[in-house]
């Protein structure tokens, strides 16, 4: 889909659309919305790493599912939090002051981080 959000297979088969917990990409695919900076980067960086491999997943202990019906979880690939990546390498925004969770001061740390190191979409988008 776009940097924050993935379709994911389970073993039987069935697909089911998983919002990350915690951060915000810039639009890459909603076409109501123009294109955003870096959303086009972002969305290719988490195919990259992700496209084709397993995930394990953790789920949001307060809220299973968003108003669109995408399912809410950390995401993890080979035991790296997959969101805490992006943060840490500027693909993405911490959202915690929005929609708060049990990992924010960690998620918020790494994007401060990512912001005063100018990674990513913090040079690309911030002039």
């Amino acid at each position: 889909m776009d940097g924050d959000t993935i379709d994911v297979r389970d073993g039987a088969g069935k697909t089911e659309r998983v919002r990350f917990v915690g951060i915000d990409t810039p639009e890459s695919v909603d076409p109501r919305r123009e294109v955003q900076c870096f959303g086009k980067e972002a969305s290719a960086h988490v195919k990259k790493i992700l496209d084709g491999k397993t995930v394990t997943m953790k789920a949001k202990p307060d809220e299973d599912r968003d108003s669109y019906g995408r399912l809410l979880r950390y995401v993890y690939l080979d035991g790296k939090d997959i969101g805490l990546t992006l943060l840490s390498e500027g693909y993405a925004f911490s959202v915690c002051k929005k929609f708060p969770h049990e990992k924010c001061e960690t998620y918020e740390a790494e994007a401060k981080k990512a912001e005063s190191k100018k990674l990513g979409l913090w040079s690309a988008c911030r002039k």
